[in-house]
């Protein structure tokens, strides 16, 4: 079904006891001790993930150094290794889409740590709207629709054009100078085709795929595919998805045979496939991953409560 474009919008934190003093020497040295240990593990600024902290994931990318970070409702966090996430943003934003642009810049949505006035906007919600990052998510600046969109899905072209899917449902253009409404659509993942910019591809709330070959402004319901939860496209030839059940399906064309290519956990929440590696992150902060050679393990498990 065609829905015309409604609107554009412009692009724009004592006296101790005698008998006691020996304890109370031992007992300052065990902290001192433990305190060093934990220093020269993590830095003594290092905030480690506990055990909700990732409990619900929405994004995965690699930074300039091919290391995985993760985009939760608690910050953006490093995996450090199999058990330990560290916290790269300064700020406690709740990060519910997050891309990384062919320059190295990061771009985010979802609701900003309100605690940095910098995010406030009077009489207005708590929307991030497009946040950029150019030093690796470690800091945030706003961008455009502060205060007006809250994003779940971010799709980049280039340096300057993505399309972004609004949690309220409506699919947007940007070039980086307008904002456009370009469709209707209760996207809650979005994925452009490798050297053509004009097809997308959205999974819905409902778990169908939808393709549009105008660049968002229409979609249509692509009934070959399987009930699909995140969806990913690296390559022209190659689309990779995830069943709600946590089967990791392929294609080589939206239309065409999707296969089964291995298994996660159920409820997956977000997916990045780079070159032969692929990670899936599920419900409860799991993350699996696979080289395309060895078969799907656990990558990072939350500790336990």
């Amino acid at each position: 079904m065609t829905v015309p474009a409604r609107a554009t919008r412009p692009a724009r934190n004592w006296r101790p006891r005698r008998q006691l003093v020996p304890v109370a020497i031992l007992a300052m040295t065990l902290v001192i001790l433990v305190f060093g240990f934990i220093q020269s593990r993590s830095g003594p600024d290092v905030i480690v993930a506990g055990p909700d902290d990732l409990g619900h994931i929405h994004d995965l990318i690699l930074d300039a150094d091919g290391t995985l970070l993760v985009a939760a409702h608690t910050g953006l966090y490093r995996v450090e290794d199999s058990t330990s996430a560290v916290l790269v943003s300064g700020g406690r934003h709740d990060f519910m889409a997050l891309a990384s642009l062919p320059s190295g810049e990061f771009v985010a949505s979802g609701h900003p740590d309100l605690r940095d006035p910098q995010w406030r906007v009077d009489d207005k919600p708590p929307y991030m709207g497009l946040a950029r990052s150019q030093d690796g998510g470690e800091s945030w600046e706003p961008g455009d629709q502060l205060g007006d969109a809250d994003f779940h899905a971010i799709a980049p072209i280039d340096d300057e054009r993505l399309v972004a899917a609004e949690s309220a449902g409506t699919i947007w253009f940007t070039n980086a100078q307008m904002w456009e409404q370009r469709s209707e659509l209760a996207a809650v993942d979005l994925a452009i085709r490798p050297g053509n910019d004009a097809v997308v591809i959205g999974i819905t709330e409902s778990n169908e795929l939808k393709i549009s070959d105008d660049q968002a402004a229409t979609w249509s319901t692509v009934s070959e595919a399987p009930p699909l939860a995140v969806i990913d496209w690296p390559e022209a030839d190659r689309l990779v998805g995830v069943r709600p059940d946590g089967v990791i399906v392929s294609a080589e064309t939206y239309d065409g045979e999707w296969q089964q290519i291995g298994s996660v956990a159920p409820e997956p929440e977000a997916i990045l496939a780079s070159g032969a590696d692929l990670w899936v992150a599920v419900e409860g902060g799991r993350i699996f991953h696979t080289d395309g050679q060895s078969d799907v393990a656990v990558f990072y498990q939350p500790p336990a409560r």
